[in-house]
């Protein structure tokens, strides 16, 4: 039974009080051996009763006098399961990594004044692969990477985590950078890969699933990030890196923009003209899960609304059939685009899906409308 919170919304996005509170938690567990000097409240959000905050704590070694930043993850509104398991050492508490500092809190911990999971970054409950990813100590891995180096006995001499996108407890995406030897040969090779972490593992799977299929249609008419590995148990796929520049930083630059833009809009025409019907019913049958599993949580949360949130879903499943149907990126815009000479490459396909077309049109007119904004008063532009 979870105990009833002693403080509310306010505290957690109080820099202060949660400054005092977190020291009170470090020397609870660390005895007096660090000084929080400071806390920062980064980013909250707030979703169907939840409210997640970033923190970042200002901590002095008591001993050395020696600073550095710890980040934190806290949840409001977390499920049974996680209150439990940062409740409970026993229940996924991970251990350090080779040439990790002492965490001056556990990785996962519960605060009952807020009801709020508190989880040293970068662990996360609910994707565990993140951790390991960026400390680079994730064996599931290591053989797919390995194996795009080409035949011989590599062995990796210097793995690089780099976090660039993290939404906590829902997904993440690492860059890997791989330096490797031959010890036979004396041969050195260096490549990087992009990691896409999943809560959920049928997502994981889902997106494997689609970069498969497109790298085998698009007929050079534009580049994907092509998958070359699968971990349904991490709920991960690893796919290689995009080459080219982004067409934001392209138009923020002296390039042809014209050209450029001329170039994105065939690719984007070859992407709609795929046929990608095979995946069509497997599509559907997805979404409709995903959104019989969103039904039912609401319904959990207001009863009193039942009847309304059912006819809402029925709705939508009822539109899922209806009108034009083309495979769409679903996400376009500037940064999502590359292009490396007379080449266009797009990534993150997390929203790719089978739609109408003109929504992949608006979205990036409407990011290039907003960019033009910037560019105002230049001739080319």
């Amino acid at each position: 039974m979870t105990s009833r919170p002693l403080a509310g919304p306010a505290t957690a996005k109080d820099a202060e009080q949660m400054r005092a509170l977190f020291e009170q938690r470090i020397r609870s567990h660390s005895g007096p051996s660090f000084d929080v000097l400071g806390c920062t409240v980064g980013a909250v959000r707030e979703q169907q009763g939840r409210s997640w905050f970033q923190y970042t704590l200002r901590l002095r070694d008591a001993g050395s006098g020696r600073e550095r930043d710890l980040r934190l993850n806290g949840l409001v509104g977390a499920s049974d399961q996680s209150r439990q398991a940062a409740q409970n050492p026993s229940l996924g508490q991970p251990g350090p990594a080779p040439g990790d500092e002492p965490l001056p809190l556990p990785a996962f911990s519960y605060l009952s004044e807020l009801d709020m999971v508190v989880q040293v970054f970068p662990h996360d409950l609910r994707l565990p692969a993140l951790a390991p990813l960026l400390k680079g100590a994730f064996p599931d891995v290591e053989p797919f990477l390995l194996a795009r180096f080409g035949p011989g006995d590599w062995t990796v001499d210097e793995w690089r985590g780099e976090l660039v996108q993290y939404r906590i407890e829902m997904q993440a995406t690492v860059r890997l950078t791989l330096r490797v030897s031959d010890a036979a040969t004396d041969r050195t090779a260096e490549r990087r890969f992009y990691a896409k972490v999943y809560h959920w593992r049928r997502h994981a799977k889902q997106q494997a699933l689609l970069l498969q299929e497109l790298a085998k249609r698009t007929g050079g008419a534009f580049a994907i990030g092509r998958p070359i590995g699968f971990s349904g148990r991490a709920g991960m796929q690893i796919q290689e890196e995009v080459a080219g520049t982004s067409l934001l930083d392209l138009l923020r630059s002296d390039g042809d923009a014209t050209g450029a833009l001329r170039r994105v809009a065939r690719a984007v025409a070859a992407l709609h003209r795929l046929d990608l019907k095979p995946l069509g019913q497997q599509w559907r049958r997805d979404r409709i899960a995903g959104l019989e599993t969103v039904q039912e949580s609401m319904r959990a949360r207001r009863p009193d609304l039942a009847a309304e949130i059912d006819e809402t879903a029925r709705a939508v499943v009822d539109g899922l059939a209806d009108g034009v149907s083309a495979p769409v990126h679903g996400d376009l815009k500037p940064e999502h685009i590359l292009l490396d000479g007379d080449h266009v490459g797009f990534i993150d396909w997390d929203l790719c899906a089978l739609a109408d077309p003109l929504s992949d049109a608006a979205n990036l007119l409407f990011k290039l409308r907003r960019e033009g904004g910037r560019l105002a008063g230049r001739p080319d532009r």
